[in-house]
């Protein structure tokens, strides 16, 4: 006795689900047919007439107007490298209602790609970890094509509707390179989350104004501290779009900082040498950088020997010293009390210029060094954001396009649970 072809029909439309979801086809599609050709596999697709629906008036069309052949999209790659292929009618309706004539469009695949919004999928979280060059020798797509998806579909900031449940912010921003000194982006970073906001290709103050404006104002109101480090143009730009916010150097460049005017006047001191002597002389760098209770041995000897020799290193690294100090006050009116020494003892030494600058340096950032002891928050975070954007920079091999930098280097550091919220 044979199956009558209309139970065949509803015993066999669960499975024609079942099987549209295992290969995440689009539901406005039916499966034909499969069929596999050496290393491609094409999946016939039909489309269902319920999705003969008119865009402008919403009526139902029942008469193709055009058939334009059969479009094939790219929308899989298996591990073997193995690729599977969706191939569905392009028809053009015509509504009887309204006379418009349009082509009909799945939501999976857009009218300009040659690939499904799976593949798409795909093909965006291996340029996470991967170079274009890569990705495309993988897919079959040109590096061209792949930065043009890129550049189209990718966003270099994240939603902030992200720390809607967050009841405060605090903002951290560094800048790193991306070629050279000459190209700076700039790393934000939410710090009581660890999660990376944007990435700006350019480190200009306009730039930063232009991104803390576009802040809406209930994530505004949340953001209490940002934590920079000692440049004075990221701080306006924060004057300007944040008043209200308060604004912490971040330990780590303010010792920094002090470790290169000690360099600085290391350098000098060769070069003086040089001019009495008409010879070189190496005066050793890292144990200067040192702190002073990391000394030992041979290296604690050279120190003494160096300082001893050359009065200028001499005053630069016993302030550098008591700078290193600053970090292990207590509370704020310990610190401040440091603060205040360093620099009124600064202000008895009217030999050097350079010791002058760096005075009304600590100065000028009096308060935001001092802000650190009130929450105790640095740029720690940021920094180990760092080192990935560094490892992400080696991976890709480099990139000219500032642009493309930044929208690449946030697909990379952002979570997996945030992807979907960089792109377009």
């Amino acid at each position: 006795m044979g199956t009558h072809p209309k139970q065949f029909r509803r015993r066999r439309a669960p499975m024609q689900k079942q099987i549209q979801k295992l290969l995440n086809i689009d539901d406005n599609f039916t499966i034909k047919d499969i069929k596999v050709q050496g290393e491609e596999s094409i999946i016939f697709c039909e489309w269902k007439r319920s999705s003969y629906v008119c865009p402008e008036c919403g009526e139902k069309v029942k008469n193709v107007h055009q058939y334009h052949g059969r479009r094939k999209v790219l929308h899989e790659i298996k591990s073997d490298r193995k690729r599977v292929y969706i191939s569905y009618p392009n028809i053009r309706l015509k509504c009887t209602k309204c006379s418009k004539i349009f082509t009909l469009r799945s939501k999976s695949i857009f009218p300009w790609l040659r690939v499904t919004s799976f593949m798409l999928l795909s093909i965006l979280d291996r340029l996470r970890s991967s170079s274009f060059k890569q990705v495309a020798n993988l897919s079959g797509i040109s590096p061209t094509t792949l930065r043009k998806y890129a550049r189209v579909l990718l966003k270099n900031e994240l939603d902030w509707k992200t720390f809607e449940k967050q009841e405060k912010m605090r903002l951290g921003i560094d800048e790193h390179s991306i070629s050279g000194r000459k190209k700076m982006a700039l790393l934000i970073v939410e710090l009581l989350s660890s999660t990376p906001i944007a990435v700006l290709y350019t480190h200009k103050k306009e730039e930063l104004v232009r991104f803390l404006d576009k802040i809406p104002p209930y994530a505004k109101r949340k953001i209490d501290e940002v934590v920079i480090d000692l440049n004075q143009g990221y701080k306006n730009a924060i004057r300007k779009a944040l008043p209200h916010v308060r604004i912490v150097a971040d330990p780590f460049h303010v010792v920094r900082d002090a470790n290169k005017r000690v360099d600085d006047e290391r350098k000098v001191a060769e070069e003086v040498y040089f001019a009495l002597n008409g010879k070189r002389k190496k005066i050793p760098k890292r144990c200067l950088m040192q702190g002073k209770e990391r000394l030992r041995g041979r290296k604690k000897q050279k120190v003494k020997e160096i300082l001893s020799q050359h009065e200028n290193i001499r005053v630069f690294y016993h302030f550098k010293e008591k700078v290193r100090s600053l970090y292990k006050a207590k509370n704020y009116k310990e610190a401040e009390k440091i603060l205040e020494s360093i620099i009124e003892e600064m202000r008895s030494y009217k030999r050097w210029p350079a010791l002058r600058r760096w005075q009304k340096s600590l100065e000028r950032w009096h308060d935001e060094i001092l802000n650190h002891f009130i929450s105790k928050s640095s740029n720690g975070k940021v920094e180990g954001y760092n080192v990935v954007v560094k490892l992400l920079k080696r991976i890709s091999f480099g990139m000219r396009n500032p642009e493309l930098y930044a929208k690449k280097i946030m697909l990379g550091l952002v979570p997996m649970r945030f992807s979907p919220q960089v792109l377009t």
